[in-house]
Formats: C-alpha cells, sequence, structure tokens
C-alpha cells in the first residue's frame, strides 16, 4: 500500500488530510485567521519573527496558506526555505540567496544579485540592495526557514553539516542583531571609504524561523549570540471548537448540513460520532488540525466512492466512521516500513483491552527492527506522538480514536498467527496418516519416510515447545509490566501525602518474587527488576533508613552496570545507571562520606553529559544533565570550594530555566528551578554577596508559592515551601533583621507542625519539626526570651534524639546531635548569646550592623558558614535538614538541620575569637 498522495483542492476536495495548506490553497484555508494576523503583525514590528508549536498543528499551513498571502497584499516578499543539510548541497547561505532569486523572478520583481560569495549581512545591509516590484513599489523579502529545527537533528549528523550549521547559525546571528561581520570590520579597516556601500542602520529584509516546540529548548541555547530570539514570538495553539467549525463548515459547508459538521468535531473531540457539539462546548475544545483535515477527507472520499456518488456527506456515512475512517489512515502510517515497527505499534502501544498505552522512546529503539527513521516517520505521518510522563519521554498513539483500529489489526494478525500454527499442526497429522497407509512399500522406502517423518515431528514439537515458551515469557512481561506500574503509581500517590511508610510490604513482596525467579536471560525483565530495587532504595532513603537504602541500590546498580555494558548503545540503559550513580551519592552525603558522593555524582555527570549531547531534544536527558550538575555543587559547597559550587549551580540553573521555557505548564521543572535558586541563594550568603542571596530566595518563593496555591494538597511543595521561608528566615538573621527572621520562621514552623502530625512516623517531617523548632530558639536567643529559646532548642533535641536512635548508620544525624548537645552546655556560649541578644533587644527589627555597612554583615555570614563547614556540611544541607529524596528518584535529595544563630554557632565564635 503506497501513501497517500497529495491531491490538487477544489470545490469537491476541499481538504487535503495530512499535506500541509500550500499559498495556492488559501481559498480553502479556514480557522487560522487570527494567527495570521498576529503574525502579520509581528513580521512588520521587527527583523526577526519567532513561531513555534507542537507538531500537527498546522504551522506550515499558518505560513503557506495564512501569513504568504497577507504579506504579498502588503508589498512583502514572501521566500519559503527549507535547508538541505547534505554534505553535498550547496553551503547554506547560497540556498537561501537561491531561494530569494527564485522567488523574485515568479513574483517578477526586480532585485539586485548579491555578489559572489557574499554573506547575509553584507547583502540585505548593501544601499543598492532593491527589491521592486511590477507595480514599481519597493517591497520587503520575508525569508522563512521551516522547519528550522533540522539545523539541530540533521544538521548535526556529520563533521561537515556540524560546521556547516554552526557557520549559518553565527552568520544568521550577525544579520539579526546587526553585527557586521569580521570580514566587513576587516574591510572598513583597511578602507573607511567602503562604509558608503552599507546602510547600518536596516536591513532590507525580515526572518521567520518556525520550528517544533520540543526544540525550545535549542533555540534558547542561541539567545547569547541572538537575544531577538526571546522577543517576537508566537506560540501555536491547538485549535478550539469554534475554529474547526470554521474548517468544516467555511470549506465545505456546501458538502454536508450543520448538523453533519457538529457531529464530526464530536468525531474528532471525543471519538464519538453523536451527538453533535453544542456551541457551549467550543472554547473547551482542543483539536488537532492535522486530524481534523484526515477525518473530512476520508469522510468526503467515501462520499466520492459511494454508488452512485453522492452530494453531500450523509449520516450513513458516519456510520462506523469511528473506525472506517482512520483504517485507512493507519494502514497508510505503517506502509512502508518493518513489519516489526507494525508488531510493535499493535503490541506495546495498546493493552490487550484496547486501551492506549505508552512505552519508553530509548527502550523502544533497542527493540529489534525499530528504528529512529522508523518512529520519525510513524511521527511525521501522526501515527504516533513523543509524550513527557513523569520525565520520561514515552511514545504513544496521537490520538484514542485509532486505538479500535490498531487493535482490530493487531487481532487479525494474530488469527493469522494461530491459523499458521494450526495448519503446521495439521500438515504434521496428514504426514503420520499417510506414513501408516504406505507401510507396505519396500522397507527401504518405508525406512526412510519414518526417518524424515521423525525429523519432522521432532521439529514440530521444537516449534510447539519454542511457541509456548515465547507466550509464557509474553505473559511474565505483561505482568511485570503491570505490577510496575502499579508499583510505581502507589508510590506517587503515597509520596505527597507523607505516607511512604505503607509501601515497605509492598516492595518486600516484590522483591520476593524476583528473588524466587532469579536471574534472566530477558534484558527487558532484568531491567524491571532493577527498577523494583531502585523504588525499594527510594522508599528507604525518603523514610531516613540509609542503610538499607544502600543495600537497594547496590543491588540495583549490579544489573544496571550489567545491562549497560551489555549494550552501550541503548541510551535507556545508560540513564538508568547514571540515575543510580547519583541515588548512591546521595546516601554516601546522607551517610557523611563525600568523597563517595563526589565519585558517584561525578559518574552520573559522565553518563549524562554524553546521552544529553547524543540527542538534545530529549528532555529528561538535559534534566538528568543539571541534577548532576547541582549534586556536584552541594559537594563543592560541603568541601568549602565555593567558587565551583556557584559554577556547577549556575549551569544546571541555566538548563531548568531553559526546560522550563519549553513548557510552562510542567509543574516538576518549576519545582527544580526553584531549588536551583535556593541554592544559590545558599552560595550567596556563603561568599557574603547579600543581595544575589535574597533576591534568588525571593525568586524561588514566588515559584514554590504558584505550585501550592495550584495544588494545596501536595505535602512535598508544602516542604519546598517551608524550606524556601528557612532561608528567608536564615538571611533575616544575618543582617539583624529579626522582624522578618521572625516572620519566615514561624512560617515554616507552621508548615512543619501540620505535616509532622499529620505522619508522626516520617523521618523527613520530623527533621523539618527540628529545624523549625531550632530557628525559633535562635529568635528567642536574639530577642532575649532565654526561657522560650531553651524550649524550643530541647524540642529540636528530643526529636534529633529520637531520629539518631531510630537509624545509627545515620552519621549527620548523630553528629548534629552531639555538637547541639555540646552547644547546649555551653554556659560560655550562653552568655555570649545573651550579651548579643541584649544590644539588640531594644527594637527587635534594629538593624545596627546595617547601619555600620558591610563590614559588620560580614563576620556574621563567616560565623555562619565557618560553623557548617566545621561540622563537615555545606549550608545548603546542614543549616536544616534540607529537602529529602523524592520518591521517583529525579528530584534531588538533602538532609536539612540548622544551626545559625543559637548555641553552635556561639560555640564556633568563641573558637575562632
Amino acid at each position: 500500500m503506497t501513501a497517500l498522495r497529495r491531491q490538487s483542492l477544489d470545490q469537491d476536495n476541499p481538504w487535503p488530510g495530512l499535506e500541509p495548506f500550500d499559498e495556492t490553497d488559501r481559498d480553502f484555508f479556514h480557522g487560522r485567521s487570527t494567527e495570521s494576523a498576529d503574525l502579520l503583525s509581528l513580521v512588520r514590528r521587527e527583523l526577526l519573527t519567532v513561531l513555534f508549536g507542537r507538531s500537527g498543528l498546522g504551522k506550515t499551513s499558518l505560513l503557506k496558506a495564512g501569513l504568504f498571502p497577507l504579506l504579498r497584499g502588503e508589498d512583502y516578499l514572501p521566500v519559503y526555505v527549507r535547508l538541505d543539510h547534505a554534505d553535498q548541497a550547496p553551503p547554506l547561505r547560497n540556498q537561501v540567496l537561491h531561494e530569494l532569486q527564485v522567488a523574485c523572478e515568479m513574483a517578477r520583481v526586480q532585485a539586485t544579485l548579491p555578489a559572489t560569495d557574499e554573506g547575509l549581512w553584507s547583502f540585505f545591509h548593501r544601499r543598492d540592495a532593491e527589491f521592486w516590484s511590477r507595480r514599481n513599489r519597493p517591497v520587503t523579502p520575508v525569508v522563512v526557514f521551516d522547519p528550522f529545527e533540522e539545523i539541530f537533528t540533521v544538521g548535526q549528523e556529520t563533521d561537515v553539516s556540524r560546521e556547516r550549521a554552526a557557520a549559518f547559525l553565527a552568520e544568521l546571528a550577525d544579520l539579526v542583531e546587526n553585527r557586521p561581520p569580521n570580514v566587513v570590520r576587516q574591510a572598513l579597516e583597511a578602507d573607511p571609504t567602503v562604509a558608503r556601500h552599507y546602510d547600518f542602520k536596516r536591513a532590507a529584509v525580515r526572518l521567520v524561523l518556525s520550528f517544533r516546540e520540543d526544540f525550545l529548548a535549542e533555540m534558547e541555547g542561541l539567545k547569547a549570540p541572538m537575544p531577538s530570539l526571546m522577543y517576537n514570538r508566537y506560540r501555536l495553539l491547538p485549535m478550539d471548537g469554534s475554529q474547526a467549525y470554521a474548517v468544516v463548515t467555511a470549506a465545505g459547508g456546501h458538502l454536508m448540513d450543520n448538523e453533519i459538521a457538529r457531529r464530526i468535531l464530536r468525531l474528532t473531540w471525543k471519538n464519538e460520532p453523536a451527538p453533535p457539539v453544542d456551541t457551549a462546548e467550543f472554547p473547551r475544545m482542543e483539536i488537532d488540525p492535522a486530524l481534523l483535515s484526515v477525518v473530512c477527507s476520508e469522510l468526503n472520499h467515501k462520499r466520492q466512492l459511494a454508488k452512485p456518488p453522492l452530494q453531500r456527506i450523509t449520516p450513513a456515512l458516519l456510520e462506523g466512521a469511528d473506525r472506517e475512517i482512520l483504517t485507512g489512515f493507519y494502514e497508510r502510517g505503517v506502509a512502508g516500513l518493518d513489519p516489526r515497527v507494525r508488531g510493535f505499534v499493535e503490541d506495546e502501544l495498546i493493552t490487550d483491552r484496547g486501551y492506549r498505552d505508552s512505552h519508553d522512546l530509548d527502550d523502544a529503539l533497542s527493540l529489534p527492527g525499530i528504528t529512529r527513521e522508523a518512529l520519525d516517520a510513524l511521527i511525521q505521518r501522526r501515527l504516533l506522538r513523543v509524550d513527557e510522563r513523569q520525565h520520561i519521554r514515552r511514545l504513544e498513539l496521537t490520538h484514542d480514536v485509532l486505538t479500535r483500529v490498531v487493535k482490530e489489526s493487531r487481532d487479525q494478525r494474530r488469527a493469522r498467527e494461530a491459523e499458521a500454527q494450526a495448519a503446521l499442526a495439521q500438515q504434521g497429522a496428514w504426514l503420520r496418516q499417510r506414513r501408516n497407509r504406505r507401510n507396505g512399500l519396500i522397507a527401504l522406502v518405508g525406512i526412510v519416510l519414518i526417518v524424515g517423518l521423525a525429523g519432522l515431528a521432532g521439529w514440530y514439537a521444537r516449534a510447539r515447545a519454542d511457541y509456548a515458551r515465547e507466550r509464557a515469557e509474553y505473559a511474565r512481561e505483561l505482568a511485570e509490566d503491570l505490577v510496575q506500574f502499579m508499583v510505581f503509581d502507589l508510590r506517587d500517590k503515597l509520596a505527597p501525602i507523607g505516607r511512604l511508610d505503607l509501601m515497605a510490604s509492598v516492595n518486600a513482596k516484590v522483591a520476593e518474587y524476583y528473588g524466587k525467579i532469579g536471574a534472566t536471560n530477558s534484558p527487558a525483565s532484568e531491567n524491571r527488576r532493577a527498577a523494583s530495587y531502585s523504588n525499594q532504595g527510594d522508599t528507604l532513603l525518603a523514610l531516613g533508613k540509609l542503610a538499607g537504602a544502600r543495600k537497594a541500590y547496590e543491588q540495583s546498580l549490579a544489573i544496571s552496570e550489567r545491562l549497560a555494558k551489555g549494550d552501550p548503545s541503548n541510551g535507556g540503559w545508560q540513564r538508568d545507571l547514571s540515575v543510580i550513580y547519583r541515588k548512591l551519592g546521595e546516601v554516601d552525603t546522607g551517610q557523611g562520606d563525600l568523597a563517595a558522593a563526589r565519585g558517584a555524582y561525578e559518574g552520573s555527570l559522565m553518563i549524562s553529559l554524553r546521552l544529553a549531547r547524543t540527542d538534545p531534544s530529549i528532555s529528561v536527558r538535559q534534566r538528568d544533565l543539571s541534577a548532576a550538575y547541582s549534586k556536584l555543587g552541594d559537594v563543592d559547597m560541603a568541601q568549602g570550594d565555593l567558587d565551583a559550587a556557584r559554577k556547577a549551580y549556575k549551569q544546571s540553573l541555566a538548563i531548568r530555566e531553559r526546560l522550563v521555557q519549553a513548557d510552562l505548564s510542567d509543574r516538576g521543572w518549576q519545582r527544580d528551578l526553584s531549588e536551583s535558586y535556593v541554592k544559590l541563594g545558599d552560595v550567596g550568603i556563603a561568599q557574603g554577596d547579600f543581595t544575589a542571596a535574597r533576591g534568588a530566595y525571593l525568586q524561588s518563593l514566588a515559584i514554590r508559592e504558584q505550585l501550592t496555591k495550584a495544588d494545596p494538597s501536595n505535602n512535598e511543595w508544602q516542604r519546598d515551601l517551608s524550606e524556601t521561608y528557612v532561608s528567608l528566615g536564615d538571611f533575616g538573621m544575618l543582617v539583624h533583621d529579626l522582624i522578618e527572621a521572625r516572620k519566615a520562621y514561624e512560617q515554616s514552623l507552621a508548615i512543619s507542625e501540620r505535616l509532622a502530625t499529620t505522619d508522626p512516623s516520617n523521618s523527613q517531617w520530623q527533621r523539618d519539626l527540628s529545624v523549625a523548632y531550632n530557628n525559633v530558639g535562635d529568635i528567642g536567643m536574639f530577642r532575649h526570651d532565654f526561657a522560650a529559646a531553651r524550649t524550643a532548642y530541647l524540642q529540636s533535641l528530643s526529636i534529633r534524639e529520637r531520629l539518631a536512635n531510630g537509624d545509627p548508620s545515620n552519621a549527620m544525624a548523630a553528629r548534629l546531635v552531639g555538637e547541639l548537645r555540646q552547644a547546649w552546655r555551653s554556659e560560655r556560649c550562653r552568655a555570649r548569646s545573651r550579651r548579643g541578644a541584649q544590644g539588640l533587644r531594644a527594637e527587635p527589627g534594629n538593624s545596627r550592623a546595617l547601619g555600620q555597612g558591610r563590614s559588620e554583615q560580614q563576620p556574621v555570614a563567616a560565623r555562619l558558614v565557618g560553623g557548617l563547614l566545621h561540622a563537615g556540611l555545606h549550608p545548603h544541607s546542614a543549616r536544616s535538614v534540607r529537602r529529602g529524596v523524592s520518591v521517583s528518584g529525579e528530584r534531588p535529595s538533602y538532609q536539612r538541620t540548622s544551626n545559625k544563630a543559637g548555641p553552635q554557632q556561639c560555640r564556633v565564635e568563641s573558637q575562632s575569637r
């Protein structure tokens, strides 16, 4: 079966199916008038316009059939450019100038031709670079690069294409930002009169970059040489009901009545041929224009093939449309591909009962017959899409409407396979009967026949055994997939409410199962076994049971190392290994072994860097890389290398900012970004840069307040918010702003008390409450309220002793308990704290140090950081039992305790003096 061919649009065929609309189809292009006008305004306003949106929303159609006609009506000359990145193709600059020349010839525009090898900036800034229309009016070329994301894909495949792409991007940046290139500057230095040939204030061109939304991160990476990328931007969204209704009726209203049109919208939106949608539903509808065009064109095709041909689309044509219309679409989607690709779609992307399922992208690429080219073909044909779930890129069908046709195809294929097996069995039975009838033949013929039949019977028996074994393995894989999904789903539901303790028995059962079956020859099964151990470690680490977490992680590590070594090209297994290294580093940090933690984090970073460079478009790999940088920054902070820590945190922050900009709705990325701000604030305090520290904390606070407002029931986000209040309270203590410090600490205490009361067995929340009491004690000391301070400190100490006794392997908790006891017993420390508090007692908000400038503030910060480093901890983790590990295993983890302005700080201060 061949792929669907593009037919010319006319009144009898007004929809192009999956093909984009062309400029000649503008009379049939509807539903995007607002977007077309908006794009025109952007092109008028700036030299560069950026258009982005996810695949399938019709960016090319919007440009060619929506924007181009409007440009021509306003003396602009649209020039469509799709760059050819093949090594043997002409230079990219020459391709642009060639398409410009062709566009001028077709529109009969008189233009100045560029000189040989002339750069883009030189040509478009020449004073004689003029373009005149047939009406003798000046026109401005609008060069549209679509799809521009290919410069990051096929443009990076070879050394030659990478060099050409880099050179072209630099040249494009010079043109956009109006920077004369080196060759022009050198010419001006040699001969200043050359300046008369150029107009330095303007360029005789407009540019449009159009790309898929999942390449925003790569585009963000170009903002340093091309800042204009950030300003004149337009995001294309799915159609709402009103726009989709216009697509159906304005182009094909003569082919159907109003009820049929509304039933088509229902079919495309909800996969329900009836009832017709109501106008009130239009605002909340989100419809993929490509899918809508397929449904309309297929219905119209059925109308034309009817005997006799119908004048209009009738209700009868819609009967069974939810199946029949998309059958042809599915068949064309898999046409020309390896049959194993079709098997993958049918066996992995829908469940046995026919519901839509998903599959890890990296894991899919490790399967026989599944190549990136095949998956790209399925995506381009709108059969599959890539979705991000729990920060892992997964493949799935583009719409639920496809599940039934895919299931029918799978059932038919399996029926054929069963018939083939039955035919094989029947053939064996026939041969046995024939042998019995021929037993009167001569002995030699009988012996030969018996030997041949015996061999055939043996082969048949082996085939049956192999088939039974394959079916058993298939059933086991389905069961393991189901168990893994249920366990991880349960964990993700228990974590936000702080009931991970309930996972202990579940994880024990899963471990018992894998212990009974032992190691297998199935890499997929072994990978699931490693994931189960990792999940068990996540739960134990979140509960503060470091020894148990280490054992589970080491079991997962052994399997992951074996899988990664067996297939170094499998990106999914390499990523699993990177994540396990990072988790082991978290355990090492919790146990106070910073040298081991650094080694583990560096191993994670090495793998993450390699994976991120291999395919920069995979956002989860970028997120892994940001986490690796962040973890190394933690170790640098703990070891006192503040400059290295700031650099690592900045690298992590840059990646997370790009991810957030790529998808502003992803709350997980926003949470990561808020954490980076907290860490940069900690570095700022440690280096005495209080202005930068406060600004970073406030940025984190803004994000976390927004997250908790969006979902107040998420206790993890509540803990994040409490953490930021503690950071702001720490800042207030350092600058002697006791009013703000007290306010922030009390807000943190309120959250911690609420969480700790909800689940007294949650060790993380108990640590947080210990921190909150300790902070309140600090405020009491500085306000000369020693009775309240002593009560708060003793409450904090009681919690810490209980935690330390509950997990003797937690070296951090034990050390902090010992230092808190020693500090509390120090009368000298109490006296010094009392004298310090008396100096500030007259006015709680009095900032004596602020009035004297930074010279008085710096010793306070230095004493704070010195005390933290003396404890063997960095400020981010030691000032309070910071973040605990997220059960997803993707979030960084920190242990937090506070020793800032209370007794321990006084002890360190007395030693330093």
